[in-house]
C-alpha cells in the first residue's frame, strides 16, 4: 500500500471549493465537532498566529483509494537542548479535545491506519530536516499502534447515553443512590431559593454573555494568581469567534442556570449529530454550597431529553463528578513520533540520562539525609 501526501501550506483556507465542500460533507455525515474545517480556520487565524505556529492542511491518498485531510501546525522548540521543528494537530496538548484525521474515501481499517501513520511519520522527516516530534494527543480506539497512559486524565472520554422516551428519573435510577438523592436535593434547595431556569443564550447576546463568564471563570479559577484558560486574551477571542462560528452553523449551545435573579452557572459547549459537548462550565463562587454545576447538568439532561439528543459527550478528562452520572467512557490514544537526525538522538540520550542520574542522585541523597536525621533523633 503506497500513500501520498502533500503538505499544503495555508492549512484550513487553503482547502479548494471542491475540497472544502467534500471536507464540510465528511464532518456532518460522520466527523466529530473539532474536525470542522471553520473551527480549524478560527485556530489558525487567532492562537495558531499567536504561538508561531505555521498551518498545514494534509492531504494523503493510497492506491486503495483511501483519502485522509488532516491539519497540522509546525513550530520551532527547544528539545534536548537543540532547537527543532514540533508538529502537533489543532489544539496542541491541551485545546481540542479530540485529534483525529478526518477520512474522505473508502472506509479505514487498522492496517489502512498503520499505514498512514507511518507514511506521514516519513513523510514529516522529508519536509522539517529538523523533526523533533510529530505527536497527535488524542485519537479514538480505531487507530491501529496507537498507544493509551492510563495514568493520564486524557486517555479517557466519559458520554451519558439516552434512550427513547427516558426522563431525567429514568436517568438518575441508573446512578448510584447517594448521587440519586443528592440530585433531588438539590434541586429541592434550589427551588427552594427561587424559581429555577435554564436560559439559552443565542443571538447578539453571546458577546456581552462571554464576557460575563469569563469573568465567573477568573472568579473561580484566577484567584491568587493562578494560571487559568481565559487569562490569555487570546483565547477569550478564540472563543468568541467560535461562539460566532457555531451559530452560524447551528451547533452552539451556551446556557447559563438561572436561580430567583441570579446566574449560578454558566456553560458553553456545541451541539453536533445529535452529541452536546460539555466543554466549559464554570459557577458564581457565592453558590458554590448549592452545588450549582450538578443542577444546571440535570436541567441539561432535561434538555437533551426534550430536543431528542442522543447523548452528553463530557469530553477528554477523567474528573470523578463526570462518573456519578454515567459508568461509560472512549478510550483516547496517542501517537509519537521523534526525529531520527543523529545529532538529536545523541542529545536526547544524553538528555535523558542526565535527567536520569540527576533524579537518582537527588533521590538517594535526601533519602539518605532523611534516614540519618531519623537516627540521630531516635539516639535523643
Amino acid at each position: 500500500m503506497s500513500w501520498h501526501i502533500e503538505w499544503i501550506e495555508g492549512g484550513a483556507d487553503a482547502a479548494d471549493s471542491a475540497l472544502a465542500t467534500r471536507w464540510d460533507a465528511a464532518f456532518e455525515a460522520y466527523g466529530d465537532i473539532w474536525q470542522g474545517r471553520q473551527f480549524a480556520s478560527s485556530w489558525e487565524r487567532i492562537i495558531a498566529v499567536a504561538e508561531g505556529c505555521k498551518p498545514y492542511l494534509i492531504y494523503a491518498i493510497d492506491n486503495a483509494n483511501h483519502e485522509i485531510l488532516y491539519l497540522l501546525y509546525a513550530r520551532e522548540a527547544r528539545l534536548s537542548g537543540l532547537m527543532r521543528t514540533v508538529i502537533e494537530p489543532a489544539g496542541g496538548l491541551f485545546g481540542f479535545d479530540y485529534q483525529d484525521p478526518l477520512p474522505l474515501g473508502e472506509a479505514m481499517h487498522a492496517k489502512d491506519w498503520d499505514a498512514y501513520w507511518s507514511a506521514l511519520y516519513q513523510s514529516a522527516k522529508a519536509v522539517f530536516p529538523k523533526l523533533g516530534q510529530l505527536a497527535a494527543y488524542r485519537l479514538f480506539e480505531t487507530h491501529a499502534g496507537t498507544i493509551a497512559d492510563p495514568e493520564k486524565p486524557d486517555s479517557i472520554a466519559p458520554y451519558l447515553p439516552f434512550e427513547p422516551g427516558q426522563t431525567l428519573e429514568h436517568v438518575l435510577q441508573n446512578c448510584g443512590s447517594s448521587h440519586r438523592g443528592n440530585v433531588r436535593r438539590r434541586l429541592r434547595q434550589a427551588e427552594n431559593l427561587g424559581p429555577v431556569s435554564l436560559e439559552m443564550i443565542t443571538g447578539t447576546e453571546v458577546t456581552g454573555a462571554l464576557e460575563q463568564m469569563f469573568v465567573t471563570y477568573e472568579n473561580q479559577w484566577g484567584t491568587d494568581g493562578r494560571p487559568h484558560c481565559f487569562q490569555n486574551l487570546n483565547m477569550q477571542m478564540f472563543f468568541k469567534d467560535l461562539a460566532n462560528i457555531a451559530q452560524q452553523l447551528g451547533k452552539l449551545h451556551f446556557s447559563r442556570l438561572m436561580v430567583g435573579n441570579e446566574i449560578w452557572h454558566w456553560h458553553f459547549g456545541f451541539v453536533h449529530r445529535g452529541s452536546l459537548l460539555w466543554l466549559k462550565p464554570t459557577y458564581a463562587t457565592q453558590v458554590q454550597k448549592h452545588s450549582p454545576g450538578l443542577v444546571h447538568l440535570a436541567l441539561l439532561i432535561e434538555y437533551c431529553l426534550d430536543n431528542d439528543l442522543h447523548e452528553i459527550d463530557f469530553g477528554y478528562g477523567s474528573e470523578p463528578y463526570k462518573f456519578l452520572w454515567t459508568n461509560r467512557s472512549r478510550s483516547l490514544y496517542s501517537r509519537k513520533f521523534m526525529g531520527t537526525n543523529a545529532l538529536f538522538m545523541l542529545a536526547t540520550r544524553v538528555s535523558h540520562y542526565r535527567r536520569t542520574l540527576n533524579q537518582s542522585s537527588l533521590a538517594n541523597y535526601v533519602k539518605w539525609k532523611w534516614n540519618n536525621w531519623r537516627k540521630d533523633n531516635d539516639a535523643k
